[in-house]
């Protein structure tokens, strides 16, 4: 075996993937035939999101050797993260019948079906993994995680108390007990978990962000939005449009109700202001929370450049408005009131946008849908002349959370 496939092996068990890449590049020059120097190299492919290069090496190695059952795990994932599930699937296929007792495919089939958000199958194919392999650590996580979304969080426990009691230096296992934790309101717990974690494995994601949400879970405030997030986490994407349009139809009937029978102010007024707040609370609630977790000593490390971004931005917009509307409120100035709501709108828009990754699609459309509101806005104010467009504004924010729900609902159904 040429001493750079070796290498690169080595380099890949020390997360140095770039490195590794260029050691299975020299290995293929010198050895063009060796389907396992391709399948690895299509896995630090995946690691550095060249998704489509990992996914063209895969190819090669099935066709180097395609009685190989193992390297269609590696295919499988292949298109799995070129979001080509089907393709997927049909790769996993072929390998169980090479061989059916390869515990990795379940595992693969499990992770699919939590991308299709179809909680009981990847329940199922975690088990019959299991069943394969009862300390396969990955297959006892996706096992935990598809209790979690089914909402059995005390079989989920102690599932990862398992996994971690066979591994109990997993960075994943930690950070699915710390979510598990954070379900059952024990963020202490929670916190300790995506530390240790974190320590194991300081670029992982998944447990930094589980350690933001921790810290500011344990906020009354924000606790309440935390809850939401976590129980539409476990809807599918055709349910969660269901909540929100239901949500919005009652609100809706509420105002009609309100209209008709002016008598029930006392009643509906209440539940219309708490649907509003809930709505308009639920956009700001992340950055601004991030904006006071800038503040704690722990929390502050957990924030990555995107998020104190965000933070800083939404802040100063909410400031703005507040700021605005109290000095229109004090100086009786019709200008600066106006001014002042429409500081306090655009954070919708402002903090909307940071909820998409930085470099996707949606960050784009929806920072151009904001900045056309803002300049829409600002012209309505002080050009009268535009005030027309004033209704323009108006619809632009009422229907920018469902703008957005689509635009980040696409970029959720991302297999990365």
């Amino acid at each position: 075996m040429n001493p750079h496939y070796e290498r690169g092996r080595q380099l890949m068990s020390h997360n140095r993937t770039k490195e590794a890449i260029a050691e299975f590049r020299k290995e293929l020059a010198q050895n063009p035939e060796n389907p396992f120097a391709f399948a690895l190299l299509s896995n630090c492919y995946l690691q550095e999101r060249q998704f489509a290069e990992a996914l063209e090496v895969a190819k090669r190695a099935i066709q180097l050797e395609p009685e190989i059952p193992e390297l269609y795990s590696f295919l499988g994932q292949a298109y799995y993260y070129n979001k080509k599930s089907v393709e997927a699937r049909e790769a996993v296929e072929a390998g169980l019948q090479l061989n059916p007792n390869h515990a990795p495919f379940y595992h693969l089939l499990g992770t699919i079906d939590l991308y299709e958000e179809d909680w009981n199958a990847a329940l199922q194919h975690a088990e019959q993994g299991l069943e394969i392999d009862a300390e396969h650590v990955d297959l006892i996580n996706l096992r935990a995680q598809a209790l979690i979304q089914l909402n059995r969080k005390d079989e989920a426990s102690a599932t990862l108390d398992y996994a971690l009691h066979k591994a109990p230096e997993n960075a994943f296992s930690h950070t699915n007990k710390g979510w598990v934790a954070v379900e059952n309101d024990q963020y202490d717990a929670a916190i300790e978990h995506f530390k240790e974690a974190l320590r194991l494995d300081p670029t992982f994601k998944f447990a930094r962000t589980g350690l933001k949400e921790a810290i500011k879970g344990k906020n009354y405030l924000y606790r309440g939005v935390l809850k939401y997030f976590l129980w539409m986490s476990k809807q599918t994407s055709n349910n969660q449009w269901a909540i929100v349009i239901g949500a919005y139809v009652i609100y809706r009937l509420l105002l009609a109700a309100l209209d008709s029978y002016p008598a029930l102010a006392p009643l509906l007024y209440p539940l219309i202001f708490a649907y509003i707040i809930f709505v308009f609370s639920s956009w700001i609630a992340k950055p601004i929370s991030n904006l006071f977790l800038r503040l704690h000593p722990l929390g502050k490390h957990a924030l990555d450049d995107d998020e104190r971004l965000a933070s800083t931005a939404v802040g100063l917009v909410v400031t703005f408005g507040i700021v605005t509307l109290l000095l229109g409120w004090m100086m009786s100035n019709s200008m600066l009131l106006i001014l002042g709501i429409f500081g306090v709108l655009m954070t919708i828009p402002t903090s909307g946008l940071f909820n998409t990754h930085p470099e996707s699609q949606a960050r784009k459309s929806l920072t151009y849908y904001a900045i056309a509101l803002g300049m829409i806005g600002f012209g309505v104010i002080f050009i009268p002349a535009l005030q027309p467009f004033m209704i323009v504004f108006g619809l632009g924010i009422f229907f920018y959370s469902w703008i957005a729900n689509y635009f980040i609902g696409r970029e959720s159904k991302e297999f990365y």
